[in-house]
């Protein structure tokens, strides 16, 4: 089903297919498929899971999403409750009725007579006819009614037309009970991220006395304009390639970019940018240009905009355009190569453009009693960085900066901004924090031996020492474990990997299959000996796990005084590293026996 996406996969022997990473930029192939196991892994950034994941993390979606999308391409349905079904079958009508007035806008403004006035400014704007195909450019007629009556006649319902935000209910008492949300406009059908139309934009066109330049479909259940990024549906191929996301403020700014092959660029809906609107870009990619128009409008949509940036922790750089133009006149002028040249080179982070707006404003400039509230303005925003590394290592640059105009750390309002107050430590060192990320190298032996050996794999994890699986990586594994033994066992390895699993613990799932791949003439060969050495193991473990809580327990009797204790836990102490010793003895014998029969 991966065939699906835009991965170029080839053979690569033993049950694998391979491929360029989606997930990161690379020259040589390293993302590899195992099919018989149904799993993917990359060898370069370490991505991998089933399929779910994989749809989770290439669509930037959630579990939901992802089975959804692989129910469709598979021909599947999804099992619901009887009040969920007709949940999903109301909205599923209310996603074919905004398909249906999609269609609609789209072919009345290749075709209809009334449409040229549209088609006369799309040609004026320089807009040719496969972006509009792309984008799925439309028209809205300039009748009262007449998407209304089109969708009825097509067996859509007014209250999927109404829940879309398609048409209006008219409450004048006047005519008919409803009437078209959008009449002689130009039509930009918005996508979410599964490529579905949730709503329009709308523009004025001439003749038309509506005081708003742009509409958009009214709040709905599926449209949020908050949330939504224009053009992400066609962007997020380039986007994937870029590893980078460029944001401009209109519909046919983005459009324009992507006819001159810049396909990572998107449009917010409005100036207002918003929590959600962040969030989204975080999904997708870790740098983010924004691209504002050079007016006063469009600097001051900037400024607004900074505070959700910075505590997002996103990797922003700001192009502020000049002269006030704005991106469509610039790519225009300069061409899509050249224009992204010159964003790259010329955009700024956050703090480099809060710095030029204020402390080196001409308001700031203009009198010291002007600069102050310059000062503060600049420091709050430096407060909302959530990284403190990243918070001190900005502040230290800019008041170095702010020494050169005269003004010493001790003047600035730190404390107050809370710029000064004493950071909390972690909890206790980060070094347990890692070792719980990581599994510890004798569980990983034993998840492998019961991977390579179900039918034992029972009695091998009953022989795991309680204190072993003590932690957060131990009690993920038992969970596991205990999983597959109530579920059948390790009998088939295809589906011991699941959507929920524990970081580290996939990863050792990963290693193993791997291992099984590149040697797989000897599995059979060598699983009992496997299981044999890593019962060993966990025995020689378990006794030295004993002998250090006897040896602490002999410490205590020996400060308390307590002869006789301290007598007896001697005993077990020589009892316990005498079983060790036998242990290894044996280990070596097998070993050396091992290495005659191989010689001979």
């Amino acid at each position: 089903m991966l065939r699906g996406y835009d991965l170029q996969l080839v053979e690569a022997g033993g049950g694998r297919l391979k491929a360029l990473c989606p997930f990161h930029n690379e020259k040589t192939p390293s993302f590899s498929v195992n099919v018989d196991k149904q799993f993917y892994y990359c060898f370069g950034c370490q991505a991998g899971g089933n399929i779910f994941t994989f749809v989770k993390e290439y669509e930037r979606g959630g579990f939901p999403e992802a089975a959804e999308m692989l129910a469709q391409k598979a021909g599947v349905v999804i099992q619901r409750t009887a009040e969920r079904d007709e949940q999903y079958h109301k909205t599923l009508a209310v996603f074919e009725a905004l398909k249906f007035a999609e269609d609609f806008y789209h072919d009345f403004l290749l075709r209809d007579p009334g449409a040229e006035g549209v088609r006369q400014y799309l040609a004026a704007r320089n807009i040719n006819q496969e972006m509009q195909a792309r984008f799925r450019i439309g028209c809205a007629p300039a009748g009262w009614d007449e998407l209304l009556e089109a969708a009825v006649s097509a067996g859509h319902s007014t209250d999927s037309l109404s829940q879309a935000g398609l048409i209006r209910e008219n409450k004048s008492g006047k005519g008919r009970g409803f009437f078209d949300e959008f009449r002689g406009k130009l039509i930009f059908p918005i996508g979410d991220a599964q490529e579905r139309t949730i709503g329009f934009g709308a523009r004025r066109l001439a003749g038309d006395d509506d005081p708003a330049k742009y509409r958009n479909t009214r709040e709905t259940r599926l449209f949020n304009k908050s949330r939504v990024l224009y053009g992400l549906p066609q962007s997020k191929p380039g986007i994937r390639r870029t590893k980078a996301i460029v944001v401009v403020e209109g519909y046919t700014d983005a459009i324009m970019a992507h006819q001159a092959g810049l396909d990572h660029f998107v449009a917010s809906l409005g100036t207002a940018f918003t929590k959600e609107n962040t969030q989204s870009l975080k999904r997708y990619a870790d740098r983010v240009y924004m691209i504002f128009d050079g007016d006063s409008a469009g600097l001051k949509a900037a400024e607004r905009s900074l505070e959700l940036l910075v505590g997002e922790n996103l990797d922003v750089l700001i192009y502020p355009l000049a002269d006030g133009k704005d991106p469509c006149d610039a790519i225009s002028e300069l061409g899509g190569e050249a224009f992204w040249q010159k964003v790259q080179e010329d955009s700024v982070d956050i703090f480099e453009f809060k710095w030029k707006r204020t402390i080196e404003s001409s308001e700031a400039a203009s009198s010291p009693q002007a600069l102050s509230p310059a000062v503060g303005e600049f420091l709050s925003l430096v407060a909302k960085i959530s990284d403190k590394i990243a918070r001190r290592v900005i502040l230290n640059k800019y008041v170095e900066k702010l020494g050169l105009h005269g003004i010493s750390r001790e003047d600035l309002p730190l404390e107050k901004l809370g710029l000064l107050t004493p950071e909390k430590e972690e909890p206790s060192a980060q070094e347990p924090q890692l070792q719980e990320s990581r599994m510890e190298p004798l569980l990983k032996e034993v998840l492998k031996s019961m991977v390579n050996s179900p039918a034992q794999a029972q009695s091998l994890w009953e022989s795991v020492p309680s204190r072993l699986i003590a932690g957060e990586m131990g009690e993920a594994l038992d969970s596991y474990v205990k999983r597959e033994l109530s579920g059948g066992g390790f009998k088939q390895s295809d589906k011991l990997l699941h959507d929920d699993m524990h970081p580290a613990l996939r990863q050792a799932v990963f290693d193993i299959f791997n291992e099984q791949d590149d040697e797989p003439g000897e599995l059979d060969a060598d699983s009992s000996l496997q299981v044999e050495n890593c019962e060993k193991d966990l025995r020689r473990w378990g006794l030295r796990d004993n002998l250090k809580g006897l040896k602490e327990e002999r410490a205590l009797a020996c400060k308390a005084g307590e002869t006789e204790r301290e007598l007896k836990l001697r005993k077990e102490i020589t009892g316990l590293r005498k079983e060790l010793s036998r242990l290894r003895t044996e280990t070596m014998e097998a070993m050396e026996t091992d290495e005659l029969t191989m010689s001979g």
